[in-house]
């Protein structure tokens, strides 16, 4: 259990759950918008190393067979 007291410490999800309830409900496509976006950083990290995490996985023996 972690206690953060400042909301620059938050991860996504924790300020994805602050949308419920802030506005007196859940506002669906606000957190789709937001999930959506959140996604993108972790997608292009992946499309850049996509190659190098190949590689590792079969020279490390992982290839799946």
């Amino acid at each position: 259990l972690v206690l953060l007291n400042s909301t620059e410490l938050f991860t996504v999800p924790l300020l994805l759950s602050q949308f419920n309830g802030q506005f007196g409900g859940m506002n669906y496509g606000i957190v789709m918008a937001a999930t959506s976006l959140s996604t993108i950083p972790m997608l292009i990290a992946f499309l850049i190393g996509q190659r190098q995490i190949i590689e590792s996985l079969a020279t490390s023996g992982l290839g799946g067979r």
